[in-house]
């Protein structure tokens, strides 16, 4: 794990994203402590956000399997936000593999990702679940790098996608992602692209 972690923040700094990061981090934590009392509660009053997520993640030439994870989130800004996963899932035979021979081991069969995003809250905004409760929400767009292993391979990989969140309680939040993982890989073909999208929802708690 965490020479997974390495790979990823090493990448990160090569590509000056986590230097980008830091420097937007130190410069709003000031300005979020000075302005938490005046905003009340909501999606973006605290900084930190930890909790998990359960779903489906399509592996493309094999199949598409129940993945779950932890996933954490630094708010930098009231925009901006950088988010940690980590996701599992147990890859079972392809119908390819049923017919012919298996392409992974056995032992090979876990699938495993960690990564590290940068996120924007495109449309922040309010619904109303009833006449006399709002929750504020906000879809928001993901990219950045991550380490995928499976199949006795480990693949530095470039991920995007799309959420949207929705505050449960002033401290719980509601979430329902959409993740590309694209990667090259030498299980089928050399040097394939491949790219495997997961759909998760989950519970995340604020402190």
């Amino acid at each position: 794990m965490e020479n997974r972690l390495q790979h990823v923040l090493l990448a990160l700094g090569k590509s000056a994203l986590l230097p980008l990061f830091l420097t937007l981090s130190a410069a709003s934590v000031a300005e979020q402590q000075s302005n938490a009392d005046e905003k009340g509660a909501g999606i973006d009053t605290e900084f930190f956000e930890l909790g998990a997520f359960i779903g489906i993640i399509n592996i493309e030439d094999f199949a598409s399997e129940p993945v779950v994870g932890i996933r954490s989130s630094f708010h930098a800004t009231e925009d901006i936000f950088l988010q940690f996963n980590f996701g599992s899932a147990e890859v079972s035979r392809s119908s390819y593999e049923k017919n012919a021979v298996d392409l992974v081991d056995s032992s090979d069969r876990d699938y495993r990702y960690v990564d590290l995003l940068l996120g924007y809250n495109l449309f922040p905004g309010e619904v109303f679940p009833s006449s006399a409760r709002s929750a504020l929400s906000a879809f928001h767009l993901v990219a950045g790098l991550g380490h995928t292993e499976f199949g006795g391979e480990e693949n530095f990989t470039y991920i995007f996608g799309a959420g949207y969140r929705i505050s449960v309680s002033d401290r719980l939040l509601w979430h329902v992602d959409l993740r590309d993982h694209l990667y090259k890989t030498n299980l089928i073909q050399k040097n394939e692209t491949v790219h495997n999208i997961d759909l998760t929802t989950g519970l995340t708690y604020l402190f």
